[in-house]
């Protein structure tokens, strides 16, 4: 194929393959935090090893950010982020954001009015503003009653204000451009993460709004949009695994069990989910962790504290005992009396005299033995 039949690659594509190329490139960088005065109106250089710096893969990362960001405030394809301020790499990443989200970005002039100011925010029909110090700030806000389709301003030289609500009673919101940044990065997986134990069990602000504009895409894109609950056995998930379908929108449920106990044995659930648990013993399963005393018997292994490092007396085989586990393996007396005698035995390995059936799976104790 030549070249002039494989086409033009879009701008997208192009930012992704040089992020990927040459991901510790400095692309961007800015003389921050500003050194100290010497005099009035005299301030040191910053020598360039402490400039804040951007490379080819970070700035990358923040343009994508900005771009979800962008789409869970309401920017549409086709639509329009509004740049305000002077030069900057924010400058930058929030056109670069824009462009990825299928958007555009209209800038505008340090020296505008605020009269010129309103009328190219509104006419570009921008849905988010981005925008430097309070001098920008405050243009915009004077004109904010006359600019209804503005959600949201976003600022990056100065503490972000109060949210503006205009006479109508609508309201827009002010955040900083980190914030900006985190709104983008982690929506879907903070509600995850919220639901899980000691999580605030609240939905994140606008969580709504990324599921319908974001999230429930990728569900879709994946298949999924009609699945109401996630669930995974069999062998264990990577963290980053259950964080990639977090930031999705989908909650994993894990759970343990085998075909001797009819499957379940544990499950993590909306009420008790924890990534990379396997979760409380269900309802009729008594769980502990036993391990081999001095005489062969068996003790109970103390309960360990997570995040500690573990002790001996603190790990054991994973046992469980309840109706729902297998009176026994089945042997076929057709296959005469030594095969039987060889189930039997299997059978007595396999579930002890007190009902415990061992898994031959060693891990550290840490959940409640008995769950009713």
């Amino acid at each position: 194929m030549s070249e002039a039949e494989k086409g033009h690659e879009n701008f997208s594509v192009v930012f992704q393959a040089v992020a990927e190329k040459v991901p510790n490139e400095v692309l961007l960088a800015v003389e921050r935090p500003l050194p100290s005065l010497e005099a009035p109106g005299v301030a040191p250089p910053l020598p360039w090893g402490d400039w804040r710096k951007w490379t080819a893969a970070q700035y990358y990362k923040d343009a994508c950010s900005a771009a979800k960001a962008y789409m869970v405030l309401g920017v549409e394809r086709f639509g329009t982020v509004a740049v305000f301020g002077f030069n900057a790499p924010e400058w930058s990443i929030s056109a670069m954001g824009s462009i990825l989200c299928g958007a555009k970005y209209a800038g505008i002039y340090l020296t505008d009015t605020p009269e010129q100011i309103q009328y190219k925010i509104s006419h570009s029909g921008s849905t988010v503003v981005v925008l430097d110090s309070d001098v920008e700030f405050d243009k915009v806000a004077s004109k904010i009653d006359e600019l209804p389709g503005v959600a949201a301003i976003a600022v990056w030289g100065m503490r972000a204000p109060a949210d503006l609500k205009r006479a109508d009673g609508s309201v827009c919101r002010v955040m900083h451009w980190d914030d900006l940044l985190a709104l983008g990065e982690a929506k879907g997986l903070e509600y995850c993460r919220n639901m899980q134990p000691g999580g605030s069990g609240a939905k994140p602000f606008l969580h709504w709004l990324a599921d319908k504009l974001i999230l429930s895409k990728a569900r879709q894109a994946l298949g999924l949009h009609k699945c109401n609950l996630f669930m995974t056995g069999a062998a264990p998930m990577s963290l980053d695994t259950f964080e990639y379908f977090g930031q999705l929108g989908m909650n994993i449920y894990m759970g343990f069990g085998m075909s001797e106990s009819s499957a379940g044995v544990t499950l993590c659930t909306r009420s008790a989910n924890q990534f990379l648990s396997c979760g409380p013993a269900l309802m009729g399963t008594e769980l502990a962790c036993f391990r081999a005393g001095p005489n062969g018997e068996k003790v109970e292994a103390k309960r360990s504290t997570p995040g500690k490092p573990l002790t001996e007396e603190e790990q054991g085989e994973i046992c469980f005992r309840g109706r729902h586990v297998m009176m026994g393996y089945l042997a076929n007396p057709q296959w005469g009396a030594e095969h039987v005698a060889d189930i039997e035995k299997k059978t007595r390995e396999a579930i002890d005299d007190e009902g415990w059936l061992h898994t031959g799976t060693r891990a550290p104790s840490v959940w409640t033995a008995s769950s009713g």
